[in-house]
């Protein structure tokens, strides 16, 4: 055996180990380092950013939490099992030093974003507790900040049905749930949301105490950084957020730069249901009352949310509301407690360095996002490239391309704001820049099932597909699966990704 693929089975074998040693009461995803990529959102001029401070999201870890002292340090504890837990914890994990959020003037607030640092950060992290895409999500405007309204300015899509609903452009922000790519159904219930909607506030500031998180410093912040959907607020009957509806309790983040790894982790841990709720208050157990601005958790929240699609707080007068949250309709609570049985989706930025149009200049997306797939089969493949080439064909020198000459390029029209998944460059322009890019980041072509490897499975493809124009198979883009694509295959049999 060579040393290569000794060093691969061996990596394998540690790979098994580590996921059978890992509690079933925590999950990992990793997202790779250095695909940090600004995206900034603006319309017209200004839309001045700082490219350093873009964010580069490494991995998320949910476990089910029990800290040691829940009231004064929820951070010391251990992973339990999750039929047990009563707090829950999220850790989120980004390259070098990232800063909390200041505030982006919303309101009659400052704008002052770089109020603790030059890397602010903003963004979602998109709860979806009960595994149902189709139940879960919010309206425009709220939803255009939002992961599937701008993870195509990244040039991939989500696989499968969840992805075929995220904006391929701003064209689909028509501000009517019922027409065009429905990406307001997010399936997320609660949100992990760094908007700047607020000024955090300071619990405790490690290091130099001179006002700026630094290399090295754990700070805790709090501010209402949890929210559940806001779409039901009308017919909510809860109190004690930041409006009436809203359950948005305030609860406090811990930023923690590590010097050796050079990573700040974001964590936070809050409560799963009333237990948990008097653990972290110190105090005794209250009864779900509806009322953020005492004991809270996710238990109440979604007690509420059952009731509400219910109708407890009158019928839902509002069709696409009504279509979020119908599904929970005779659900049981204590079913959607388990943290580790959640399905997430991340998007996050930094800000604009004055006052625009626009709040978000968009970096990083996790987790399942394959750069060069435009048809939402986690591969990238002939397939994907043709729909590039053909929307550059069909829409050069029409109507929708800003320089209206037919000259194999298509310029897009109110660019940053207006965008296209197939804008792989995100220069503004669809033209042989972006199909050279796709040729650079593709995998192997003789790979038809981007395993990253040529061997037997993609063999079997191509002899299923031979002799037809073929799904995945036409290796040459000819036309046709035939002898030249068997050819390319045996010759690459064997070859790995690099």
């Amino acid at each position: 055996m060579s040393g290569t693929r000794f060093n691969l089975v061996f990596a394998v074998v540690l790979a098994i180990a580590a996921s059978a040693c890992a509690s079933p009461d925590a999950f990992t995803l990793i997202d790779e380092q250095g695909d940090a990529s600004p995206r900034p959102t603006h319309a017209g001029g200004g839309g001045l950013f700082d490219p350093a401070a873009a964010p580069d999201l490494l991995s998320l870890r949910v476990s089910a939490w029990s800290a040691t002292a829940p009231a004064s340090d929820p951070y010391v504890g251990v992973v339990v099992d999750s039929s047990t837990a009563h707090l829950f914890r999220i850790d989120l994990v980004f390259d070098g030093v990232i800063n909390p959020p200041g505030p982006l003037g919303l309101g009659m607030g400052a704008f002052n974003p770089t109020r603790f640092g030059d890397r602010p950060l903003y963004g979602a992290l998109e709860l979806d507790v009960d595994k149902d895409s189709n139940s879960g999500g919010e309206l425009e405007p709220i939803a255009t900040s939002r992961f599937l309204a701008n993870v195509a300015r990244f040039g991939g899509l989500p696989e499968a049905s969840f992805g075929d609903r995220a904006a391929r452009s701003n064209a689909d922000y028509d501000g009517n749930y019922f027409t065009g790519r429905r990406f307001e159904r997010s399936g997320a219930e609660f949100t992990l949301i760094l908007c700047g909607c607020f000024d955090p506030a300071v619990v405790t500031e490690g290091g130099d105490q001179d006002g700026g998180f630094d290399a090295g410093e754990v700070w805790v912040v709090e501010g209402r950084f949890l929210e559940r959907m806001q779409v039901i607020r009308q017919w909510s009957g809860v109190g004690g957020g930041s409006d009436l509806g809203l359950y948005d309790p305030i609860v406090q983040l811990r930023f923690a730069h590590d010097i050796v790894d050079d990573q700040t982790t974001v964590t936070l841990v809050y409560a799963l249901d009333m237990i948990g709720a008097a653990q972290l208050a110190g105090e005794s157990v209250q009864f779900s009352d509806f009322d953020v601005a005492n004991h809270s958790s996710i238990e109440e929240a979604i007690d509420d949310l059952i009731e509400t699609a219910e109708g407890a707080g009158g019928p839902i007068q509002n069709n696409a509301v009504e279509d979020l949250v119908e599904q929970w309709i005779g659900e049981e609570t204590h079913d959607f407690l388990d943290p580790v049985d959640w399905n997430v989706n991340a998007i996050f930025g930094t800000a604009y360095t004055s006052p625009t149009n626009s709040l978000y200049v968009w970096s990083d997306v996790g987790f399942e996002v394959t750069r060069g797939d435009f048809t939402t089969d986690a591969l990238i493949s002939g397939t994907d490239r043709d729909a590039l080439t053909d929307e550059i064909a069909l829409l050069d020198g029409t109507a929708s391309d800003g320089d209206g000459v037919v000259n194999g390029a298509v310029t897009i029209i109110g660019h940053p704001a207006n965008f296209s998944v197939y804008d792989l460059e995100y220069d503004g322009v669809l033209d042989q820049g972006d199909v050279d890019l796709f040729d650079a980041i593709a995998p192997l072509p003789e790979d038809l099932n981007g395993d990253c490897i040529v061997d037997t499975a993609d063999l079997g493809i191509l002899i299923s597909e031979f002799g037809t124009i073929g799904i995945f198979a036409d290796i040459n883009n000819d036309g046709v699966v035939d002898t030249a694509d068997l050819g390319s295959l045996i010759s690459g049999f064997g070859t790995m990704c690099q």
